[in-house]
């Protein structure tokens, strides 16, 4: 995997964030041009004078936040960047942690006491491979959504579709404001273009967020817990609506490791012997 990041991807990341980092003052240049001929319009329009300050205020505070976004956006990118080492380090420290795996939980389970720790060991058991399945699924629609924006992207044409769709995929990872974070500077750059490329765009973003709200994540998310699609929707809507994003982070697994140890001490108090590899499938 570091070999195929290092040999195709990275380059290519690299190539566009410095083709971004070049043509940027030029974009910012065009937003300003187009924020100046509305603000001449106004200024040449028969609107009462209250109504044209009101108007004016609003270009100037749009101004702002359009250069604001875009330098916000070139510093995340820089700092995703800047980081390809952690990244790349982060799977020998994962090896070195599963390596001592073991001494670690008993270590941990010395602590607790003696009645305790088989519940302790099945708890953790549930939990682990709940919220692995989780974040797999989770994963799984981030590099989907990944693609299929870039794949949109390039059949478009719009610039830098590697590194916008690289963006959405990371983006998908905070759950509802992630994609309306990442469509931001895409629809920037279409609009750019011109106005029936920005409706294009805009139609693919709203296309495949509706893919991934209402088939993608209750189907892989169900399927890697174990639960129905249906289900998966009733616990993002109530999560949100009762913890806010977090809430919605947290409904899915939290609810599939409640379920799973629901039915798992109920089978013991049957005294039937369960296999924890079959969790997920209950």
């Amino acid at each position: 995997m570091i070999f195929l990041i290092t040999k195709f991807f990275l380059p290519s990341f690299i190539k566009q964030i410095n083709e971004l980092i070049a043509v940027l003052p030029g974009y910012l240049n065009q937003v300003q041009e187009f924020l100046d001929r509305q603000q001449a319009g106004i200024d040449r329009g028969s609107l009462p004078p209250e109504i044209k300050k009101s108007l004016l205020i609003q270009i100037d505070s749009l101004e702002k936040s359009v250069a604001g976004i875009l330098k916000s956006l070139l510093a995340t990118l820089w700092g995703i960047s800047s980081h390809l080492f952690d990244f790349l380090l982060a799977p020998i420290l994962a090896y070195y942690i599963l390596k001592d795996v073991h001494n670690l939980k008993k270590n941990i389970l010395g602590y607790l006491p003696v009645d305790f720790r088989d519940e302790a060991v099945i708890f953790l058991k549930v939990c682990d491979h709940v919220f692995g399945r989780f974040i797999k699924g989770h994963l799984l629609i981030c590099l989907t959504v990944g693609i299929l924006t870039g794949l949109i992207l390039y059949i478009l044409k719009i610039p830098y579709s590697f590194l916008l769709g690289l963006l959405a995929g990371i983006m998908e990872l905070v759950p509802y404001f992630g994609p309306i974070l990442a469509s931001i500077p895409i629809l920037a750059l279409a609009l750019l273009k011109g106005k029936v490329l920005f409706i294009k765009t805009l139609l693919a973003i709203v296309l495949i967020q509706q893919i991934e709200g209402n088939v993608l994540a209750p189907k892989i998310l169900g399927d890697s817990l174990g639960l129905h699609p249906l289900t998966v929707i009733f616990l993002l809507l109530c999560g949100f609506n009762l913890g806010g994003v977090l809430g919605m982070i947290l409904a899915v697994p939290v609810a599939a490791v409640v379920r799973n140890l629901y039915f798992l001490f109920r089978w013991r108090g049957n005294s039937l012997e369960v296999d924890s590899k079959n969790f997920g499938k209950v």
